[in-house]
């Protein structure tokens, strides 16, 4: 018989007939997957944590963690040619806004915005605007508009005189599935593929020169306390305990990284990512690349914030706004 916490009550002790002595009680029996999760998560340690004690040993720390990473996200799609196609071109104020389509994988086509603002003619500066959840590559563009403050930043980067690109994820926007309404898509899809988001991005693919990473960088250990917290797009194979936020922040360095964390996010706490980033730091410094890591802290929940993230950019990708 269960209790209300869903583990079953124990059996008292029981006498046998003379002669056979005490029954002893079966083990303590639980029904709750979420319990057991929580039980193996606070008997999960860091395998192989960051050698704050001898930053030495980086370098072939590194090498494992990069060797880690390339496990856990599995098997890189054999590249196919892009065969880019612009559906739309739209003029809009102090921008085009191009709608097109390429390939990414033999059967898979991704639909994205490219902004260009007006009188850009040569080579420069490009933003890869990755969406949160939410509608898509729609919202980051602003022809969306939900209660998430302050996320279209690939409009507000295209008015700084960037080029960007902004794709719709898997299981978001025209990529989207039908979906029954008690299914989340981005968990069912997980069952099937596993997808990846900025970090992981910037973590292994050195071609990206700057990376802003909002509203997440902090510990999966952590926000796996958060119940229906967790979803597919966060996901590696066996990544907990394995590899953490602050072994793919180090795997970015030296290359410019900017953290964003709200006070009151409770999916990403704020404690997490303040020694996430500190010990990350302790890459960056060791590589004479400290001034290349900022943690922008604002007094706010789970959202894009921005403040500090446009001055970044321009900074480290040698950008001069042309806001007019």
């Amino acid at each position: 018989m269960a209790g209300d916490d869903g583990q079953a009550e124990e059996r008292k002790p029981l006498m046998s007939g003379e002669g056979q002595g005490l029954v002893l009680p079966p083990r303590q029996r639980n029904y709750s997957p979420w319990y057991q999760w929580m039980t193996r998560l606070s008997a999960t340690t860091h395998e192989d944590p960051l050698p704050e004690g001898d930053l030495a040993a980086l370098p072939r720390w590194l090498d494992g963690r990069r060797a880690r990473l390339r496990e856990l996200l599995g098997p890189t799609p054999t590249p196919v040619p892009l065969n880019a196609e612009t559906l739309e071109s739209v003029e809009c104020d102090g921008y085009r806004r191009d709608k097109i389509v390429f390939d990414t994988e033999d059967t898979m086509s991704v639909p994205s915005y490219l902004l260009v603002p007006d009188g850009r003619v040569s080579a420069g500066a490009a933003v890869l605007a990755c969406h949160g959840h939410g509608p898509g590559k729609s919202q980051a563009v602003g022809l969306e508009h939900t209660d998430a403050p302050n996320s279209d930043y690939a409009l507000q980067l295209v008015r700084e005189g960037y080029i960007v690109l902004a794709p719709d994820l898997r299981c978001f926007g025209e990529r989207q599935d039908w979906n029954p309404e008690d299914h989340y898509a981005c968990d069912t899809n997980l069952v099937h593929a596993v997808m990846a988001v900025t970090l992981f991005t910037a973590a292994s693919d050195t071609r990206v020169a700057a990376a802003v990473v909002s509203g997440y960088f902090s510990s999966w250990a952590e926000s796996h306390k958060m119940p229906w917290n967790m979803c597919g797009s966060q996901v590696a194979w066996s990544m907990l305990g394995r590899l953490e936020h602050e072994d793919l922040g180090a795997l970015v360095a030296p290359r410019p990284l900017l953290i964003e964390t709200g006070t009151e996010d409770p999916l990403f706490p704020l404690p997490a990512a303040l020694e996430s980033v500190r010990r990350t730091r302790l890459v960056y410094e060791h590589d004479h690349a400290g001034d290349k890591l900022e943690h922008d802290v604002f007094e706010a929940g789970h959202q894009w914030h921005g403040v500090a993230a446009i001055p970044f950019l321009n900074r480290w990708l040698s950008h001069a706004p042309t806001v007019g």
